[in-house]
């Protein structure tokens, strides 16, 4: 379920945390011999990476390991419920840092401080239980969406009881900007069980986006062993492709990355029906 923050008031670092994982590096060393000073440029430290790269070296920093790793133990068979935990930067130290289970919780969905005292947030991530889809819902791609609109470096991590583990990124920022416009969430959302529109977890039933994603679904389904009944894996498999198809139909500037068995995380995309990762 979506990520409901009390206020939106999140800080991003600086990238460069992102990129170099938190650790200082020097740009020059100096190297003294007998009679002149000589620098070496450190080319390697400015090696551009991918975004898929960067989530993965974010995913493994081990100054965040035992943050997402009190996710992953919470996240129990028949647990029913969702955690989350922050990621950032401590304004102190300087250093990578994690806030693991400062969540309070209520079935499947979670509520959190995004702003907490001393942290300058990068990520955050959160668990999908048993009894959910182990991808990202709707309403999580919007809450990523309307944040990650003004801190396009931010990173939302999504814990699956199965053991996928997810995490949308900002890929265009502008493409993201244009489709929050054309498709807003009081209109593309449904309502949550206590009316309120647009703070669900599902898409809004007669909406654009629900019926061109019902009619992508439905060719999918239809492939399935017994199409009357398909089963819970195959159910899971659609669910994550049809996040990926509205991701890239609707141009949203956002990339859903999943982890990999080499546990690197990939983009995925849709090719004829079937969900890839590049």
């Amino acid at each position: 379920g979506p990520i409901i923050w009390p206020t939106l008031s999140l800080k991003i670092s600086s990238s460069l945390f992102s990129i170099f994982s938190g650790t200082h590096v020097p740009v020059f060393e100096r190297k003294h011999s007998n009679t002149i000073i000589t620098l070496t440029n450190k080319r390697s430290y400015f090696t551009p990476v991918t975004k898929a790269q960067l989530v993965t070296q974010f995913y493994f920093n081990e100054r965040y390991q035992e943050g997402f790793r009190e996710l992953i133990r919470s996240n129990q068979p028949g647990a029913g419920i969702e955690y989350a935990a922050v990621f950032g930067i401590d304004v102190q130290t300087g250093l990578p840092r994690a806030l693991p289970r400062i969540s309070t919780w209520s079935g499947n969905s979670v509520s959190l401080n995004g702003n907490p005292a001393g942290l300058n947030v990068t990520a955050i991530a959160h668990t999908h239980p048993d009894n959910v889809f182990p991808a990202p819902s709707a309403g999580d791609l919007y809450a990523f969406g309307h944040y990650a609109r003004s801190h396009p470096d931010f990173l939302y991590y999504i814990l699956a009881a199965n053991g996928d583990n997810y995490v949308l990124a900002v890929t265009d920022v502008e493409r993201l900007n244009v489709f929050l416009e054309n498709y807003p969430q009081h209109l593309h959302i449904a309502a949550d069980s206590a009316g309120n529109p647009g703070r669900g977890a599902g898409y809004n039933p007669g909406s654009e986006v629900y019926l061109s994603m019902q009619a992508y679904a439905a060719g999918l389904l239809s492939k399935s062993a017994d199409p009357a009944d398909p089963s819970p894996g195959e159910l899971d498999a659609a669910h994550e492709a049809v996040q990926v198809y509205v991701l890239n139909h609707f141009n949203t500037g956002m990339t859903m990355f999943k982890q990999a068995k080499d546990g690197d995380f990939y983009p995925l995309y849709n090719v004829n029906g079937q969900t890839k990762s590049r």
